[in-house]
């Protein structure tokens, strides 16, 4: 593929200097622990989507609660690792895959809409 060349470099340099934010939370242990997130790229959350059979619009819908669950677990995981995504406690997943969103260019608009009901999930 003619052109392509000059793009594979392009892709490295900005996965090199991806955004990242240091955020602070709750193991299963107990204690408060400092993690550095990073920003996910438009295919990585187009993919955290398809693997958990959402779309944006189905956020805020009851019966997709569960899978809305998994998708800002999945989220989580493509950021952090699973091996530190499955030692934190319940809900500090959700918690960090807001922010994470959040840098990766997710309009707070948008994580507004991320509810169950009236109830907001992140």
């Amino acid at each position: 593929m003619q052109g392509v060349e000059p793009y594979v470099s392009l892709g490295k340099e900005i996965t090199l200097n991806t955004l990242t934010e240091n955020v602070e939370v709750q193991g299963i242990d107990g204690k408060k622990h400092q993690v550095r997130i990073r920003a996910l790229g438009e295919g990585e959350i187009i993919e955290a989507l398809g693997e958990n059979g959402l779309e944006f619009s189905d956020f805020g819908n009851p019966e997709k609660f569960a899978a809305a669950m998994k998708f800002l677990h999945t989220v989580c995981v493509k950021s952090i690792g699973e091996d530190l995504a499955k030692v934190l406690l319940f809900g500090e997943a959700a918690k960090l895959s807001a922010k994470i969103l959040e840098i990766s260019g997710i309009r707070p608009e948008t994580l507004s809409a991320i509810r169950v009901g009236q109830k907001a999930i992140v």
